[in-house]
């Protein structure tokens, strides 16, 4: 049996080893290595290159947006601004209190709806409710006023009534009594101032009263006839019971009268200027001459009597007019202060109901209404108080001002120029690369 050492071992697999590797290098052919990656979307990466110009940036041009007088500038033209810095202030005050109110107006919106949606306190509706018990009061107190008016109306026209009865009555006595007079002032004027043959042949008619006579004996005709109008008038005016054709009708009545007192006055003034004739008596003729003149006194006393009654008619009239005019008058006040005293009643119960009832959607809404109204007109306000500021939209140097402290500003005219602070390229791109751009690239 052979022996092998340690060494001897060692040494064959070295070399088995080194020709298991000879033998791979020359006859195994190796495998390839492979790398997996994943697909996904993504931008692909392209550059253009074009030659341009460094130009600075437009300039800009400032304008308030409100007129208003220039208050403050806190800047000269050459300085360097930063964004939002202020360039120019006008004055801010009127603004300032205009903002004021309407946040005021704004508050006193918000606490309305607050109260309103927690309901009246108990004292309110103790207030409300007392308001309702002295309007149904009033209302009682017109409706009383309203009913003593209304019977002091008819007491009115009762009392008038009355006295117009009376007057009318006296009236047409006195008419009554002139018709007397009348009748006898015609019949003496028939018997004593005339002779049978309607002649003055009992008289010595003076010079002066001569074409006088021939008036009166030439009329007589005319006042006989008169006279049997007057009768006729009397008894129309005995059957009138319309006061408006009482008044027509004696009128008429106290014309035909007048007539016969005309006459009659005209032979007194005759028969006491001339004397009596050869073939009459001194005794007759003083006669005749004095009951002409009972005649025209007593006619004439009843002419006076008749137109104090016709006063006394005017008279009674107007008072009638008046009373009733007062007492309709207060009528239609009672009635005009019961409507009133009936709408505050009304009004009175609208409002305790209002207190008493919760908040309505309705009225939920006219309050929010309200609300953003005045928030409008303060958002309003902060943005003209707002707006009277004007700041650099962006850095740059303050190129011109054209607005100086004091003077007013307006839309249309420039208070301040703005010279940019930073630059730009401007490089003409060719058609083959202007696709390969897009907004926001850098550069």
């Amino acid at each position: 049996m052979r022996h092998f050492s340690s060494r001897t071992i060692i040494v064959a697999a070295v070399a088995l080893i080194a020709g298991v590797f000879a033998y791979r290098a020359a006859f195994v052919k190796p495998q390839p290595t492979v790398q997996t990656i994943e697909v996904r979307r993504g931008a692909v990466s392209q550059e253009v290159s074009e030659t341009g110009e460094v130009v600075a940036s437009d300039d800009l041009n400032l304008f308030f947006k409100n007129v208003g007088r220039v208050a403050h500038v806190p800047v000269r033209e050459g300085d360097i601004v930063t964004v939002g810095q202020t360039l120019m202030q006008q004055a801010t005050g009127e603004l300032e209190a205009q903002l004021r109110s309407a946040l005021s107006a704004l508050t006193s919106a918000q606490a309305k709806f607050a109260q309103a949606s927690a309901g009246a306190s108990m004292e309110e509706v103790h207030v409300a409710e007392t308001a309702v018990q002295n309007a149904k009061a009033r209302v009682a107190a017109a409706e009383q006023a309203q009913t003593d008016a209304q019977a002091a109306l008819a007491d009115t026209i009762g009392s008038n009534e009355t006295a117009m009865a009376k007057t009318y009555g006296d009236y047409k006595a006195a008419l009554e009594t002139l018709f007397v007079k009348a009748s006898a002032g015609y019949y003496s004027l028939k018997n004593d101032a005339l002779d049978a043959n309607e002649r003055m042949s009992f008289v010595s008619v003076s010079e002066t009263q001569l074409a006088s006579a021939r008036q009166l004996i030439d009329d007589f005709p005319s006042v006989k006839a008169n006279y049997t109008l007057l009768e006729s008038d009397l008894a129309v005016l005995r059957g009138l019971q319309d006061r408006v054709q009482i008044d027509d009708r004696a009128i008429v009545f106290i014309s035909h009268a007048r007539i016969i007192r005309d006459s009659l006055q005209r032979a007194d003034s005759i028969l006491q200027a001339s004397t009596s004739a050869s073939t009459t008596s001194q005794t007759a003729y003083d006669t005749r001459k004095a009951n002409v003149r009972i005649a025209l006194t007593d006619l004439n006393t009843a002419f006076n009597a008749a137109d104090a009654q016709t006063f006394a008619v005017a008279s009674a009239k107007t008072a009638k007019t008046t009373a009733l005019t007062a007492a309709q008058t207060a009528v239609n006040n009672a009635a005009k202060s019961l409507d009133t005293a009936r709408l505050d009643a009304q009004s009175a119960g609208q409002e305790l109901a209002f207190k008493t009832a919760p908040l309505r959607e309705v009225d939920k809404n006219v309050y929010r209404a309200a609300i953003a109204s005045a928030e409008a007109e303060a958002e309003l306000a902060r943005q003209r108080l707002a707006e009277a500021s004007l700041a650099a939209p962006k850095a740059g140097i303050v190129g011109s001002i054209d607005i100086n402290v004091g003077e007013m500003a307006t839309p249309s005219v420039r208070a301040v120029s703005l010279i940019s602070a930073t630059y730009q390229v401007e490089a003409k791109i060719s058609e083959l690369d202007i696709g390969k751009m897009a907004a926001g690239m850098p550069v």
